[in-house]
């Protein structure tokens, strides 16, 4: 939820583009959970919501994070 909230208020992404961009994220980064989940002002935060998804990192398919990690938040609304 960090990276999709400083996705929207900072990066002024629409939120269904914010939620992407976290999901995929989230997907292609799971070495940055523990630092997007920590507290807050963690010291790695920062570097960790200026990661971008659209990269995968070396092409390695066995650093995509488990489903059940980034699925589950959905956007419920006009997400436009």
């Amino acid at each position: 939820m960090a990276k999709f909230y400083h996705e929207l208020w900072v990066n002024k992404k629409e939120p269904l583009a914010a939620l992407r961009e976290s999901q995929l994220t989230i997907y292609y980064h799971p070495e940055l959970i523990p630092d997007l989940t920590g507290e807050r002002g963690a010291p790695k935060f920062k570097d960790a919501v200026a990661v971008k998804a659209s990269v995968e990192p070396s092409g390695r398919r066995d650093a995509r994070s488990d489903t059940k990690l980034w699925a589950a938040f959905v956007l419920s609304g006009v997400g436009k």
